[in-house]
């Protein structure tokens, strides 16, 4: 079983395996429209990616990280369960710049 995690980069997706570095989301065999969607919130997520610490604090940044950081712990899901190999993926929020999960914004 792989362990991996999630996130938002700059250019590429960042999906990395833990210990041992970057994964090609397509080395996976995960399906297409799959992958289609993890580019799409990648590129979503790149604005925020580019604030600083005070422009993500506010309200307007906050509800768009949340709505990614949701749309990304489903596609987080759906590569965990869809993949051909068996693997855990661990979400890790850009914007908020730590390791999430669905009970965070629960509270």
């Amino acid at each position: 079983m792989k362990y991996l995690r999630l996130s938002a980069d700059y250019s590429h997706l960042g999906l990395t395996a833990v210990g041992a570095g970057p994964v090609d989301v397509r080395s996976l065999d995960a399906p297409r429209g799959l992958v289609d969607d993890l580019e799409k919130w990648n590129a979503d997520y790149q604005p925020i990616i580019q604030m600083s610490r005070n422009e993500r604090a506010s309200e307007g940044a906050q509800e768009r990280i949340r709505s990614l950081d949701i749309r990304g712990m489903d596609l987080a899901d759906r590569l965990a369960s869809e993949s051909a190999e068996s693997c855990k993926v661990e979400y890790y929020s850009e914007g908020l710049l730590r390791p999430v999960s669905r009970d965070y914004f629960e509270r």
